[in-house]
């Protein structure tokens, strides 16, 4: 009989986070959470938990059906390929607890699951562990610095929103300001982009630097004057939840600039610890790294607080994985050390 309840949980929907999609993802995923039932019968664990609410927790409900236990995942993004399969909606529904990464989250989640999963839905942000040597060498837009270098770091897809970014540093140059913003990250608007910056003439200004290690993308933090990251809801419904990559920023003491998509107004504070604008308004994006240009005080206040924001309270990984292991031993009763 659990056999045949983690059948109809899994092949009676498409698994749209797999890249193959269809049954042949699902049958594959299906067959990790079989397997990992089989090595752990003997002495199985009183519950699974899965870091994101794609494949992981496919196999967590698996394995945990088979083998008579609980399971629970973290909610990342809401995964736009999941709500068409409904296979979220079912692994919402038979989770003990569900972990997403925002406020906003715990209402998409609701909206594909019903308001029963609301009660089992409690935020933990996925916070980072700041480098306590992280601190810029160089104030941000000091006016001996003559070129405002401008650091966007994220997949080259739509709800990026790179394509406004360059256009504001087309505003930006138009105005006479020199700048030097670099796009770290590669997909499939890559030669889509590069038209753009071609046709806008900002060959020697905007450059899209591919993929760049964890050290080289540290270097480019720390030499930045401001991040950018001009998310949007993509053209099929699709959102950013909370970037990491604005977590990484802000840990650098750096001024962020983004938009209130999704959750990211959980964790920016428009001109407490960074600025937020419309998405899709390149020019609002211009005037608002021109505000910060012009006011260099302010640019490094707000670095400041957004360091704070990052190194202390939910959004640090300690605090985080704390409040995580913190809801596993109330909903399981363990002892987690």
């Amino acid at each position: 009989m659990r056999l045949l309840s983690v059948l109809v949980s899994t092949l009676g929907h498409r698994h749209g986070g797999n890249k193959e999609g269809g049954y042949r993802g699902t049958l594959y995923f299906l067959a990790w959470g079989i397997t990992l039932a089989h090595r752990l019968v003997s002495k199985p664990p009183r519950h699974f938990h899965a870091q994101f609410a794609t494949e992981g927790a496919t196999v967590a409900m698996a394995a945990s059906a088979l083998l008579g236990r609980t399971f629970s995942f973290e909610v990342h993004a809401p995964y736009t390929a999941y709500r068409r399969s409904g296979l979220l909606r079912s692994k919402l529904r038979r989770a003990l607890f569900v972990a997403p990464v925002s406020r906003h989250m715990v209402d998409r989640i609701t909206d594909i699951a019903g308001e029963a999963v609301r009660d089992r839905a409690h935020v933990i942000r996925c916070g980072i562990d700041p480098d306590p040597s992280s601190r810029p060498p160089r104030l941000p837009f000091a006016p001996e610095n003559d070129t405002v270098r401008i650091l966007s770091v994220g997949s080259l897809i739509e709800l990026k929103g790179h394509a406004v970014l360059i256009r504001a540093c087309r505003l930006l140059a138009d105005k006479g300001l020199s700048i030097d913003c670099r796009i770290v990250g590669d997909g499939v608007l890559r030669e889509s982009l590069k038209e753009i910056i071609a046709e806008l003439g900002l060959g020697g200004q905007v450059t899209l630097q591919g993929f760049v290690a964890q050290d080289g993308l540290r270097k480019m933090y720390l030499d930045c004057d401001v991040f950018v990251l001009a998310c949007a809801v993509g053209s099929d419904g699709d959102r950013d939840g909370i970037p990491v990559v604005l977590m990484e920023a802000m840990s650098f003491a750096k001024p962020v600039i983004s938009t209130p998509v999704g959750g990211i107004a959980e964790l920016i504070e428009h001109e407490n610890n960074g600025l937020l604008i419309p998405p899709r308004e390149p020019e609002a994006l211009a005037e608002s790294i021109l505000w910060l240009a012009s006011r260099p005080e302010t640019a490094k206040a707000l670095g400041d607080a957004a360091r704070s924001t990052v190194s202390e309270g939910e959004f640090n990984l300690s605090s985080s994985t704390k409040s995580l292991a913190d809801l596993i031993a109330r909903y399981t009763h363990l002892t987690l050390r």
